[in-house]
């Protein structure tokens, strides 16, 4: 659940939110629907913790190797589901994803009693699906707001957004799953368009 800290701004309710905080930015947002996917996810996660990669990063908690979701038949399918849904709403990042954009990486975390996540930014579209309720809120103090985990729920950020995830107090585990979203580099496609207009001139 997303939340202003600054108790003047009003949430309306959408499945795309634009904040104008110092500057406007879109943010894409829903829940996803398949039950029995939240639950495998989860499960994927407790199973392929590495001691290699957690506490190695800005989170500051269990991880699984970056790329571990990046092909994995579960994420592509929720990663398509994001497509069919927000490419009207969120065209820059959603449509013709796959000819304009390409996963960088997709990892699961694992968040306990005394975890934290650093604050730090992504220089790509930055995704986070919530695997469990509870647990420390997410913190985007640019934008002035929080957001709550509440299963099932995902956001999408722009590049560039600062974020943090304060000390967890609560004894009980929160997962969730992550994903950067960074432009394809589209060479061949740019030579052809090159070979053409120099053969037409």
């Amino acid at each position: 659940m997303i939340e202003f800290t600054n108790a003047n701004i009003r949430l309306a309710q959408s499945n795309s939110l634009i904040i104008t905080y110092p500057r406007q930015v879109q943010i894409t947002c829903g829940t996803y629907p398949v039950t029995e996917d939240i639950n495998n996810f989860m499960l994927l996660i407790k199973n392929n913790i590495t001691e290699k990669d957690s506490y190695a990063s800005n989170v500051k908690g269990g991880k699984t190797e970056w790329n571990f979701f990046k092909e994995h038949p579960l994420f592509l399918k929720f990663l398509n589901h994001l497509i069919n849904l927000h490419q009207n709403t969120n065209p820059s990042c959603f449509e013709y994803f796959y000819d304009k954009h390409t996963i960088k990486n997709a990892w699961g975390n694992e968040i306990k009693k005394g975890d934290f996540v650093g604050e730090h930014t992504h220089s790509s579209y930055h995704g986070i699906l919530y695997l469990t309720d509870g647990g420390a809120p997410l913190m985007v103090p640019e934008l002035g707001i929080k957001i709550t985990p509440k299963t099932g729920e995902y956001y999408i950020f722009p590049p560039l957004i600062y974020h943090f995830v304060p000390e967890s107090t609560e004894d009980k585990l929160r997962y969730n799953l992550i994903f950067n979203i960074e432009d394809k580099e589209n060479w061949d496609k740019e030579k052809r368009i090159y070979e053409k207009n120099r053969k037409n001139s």
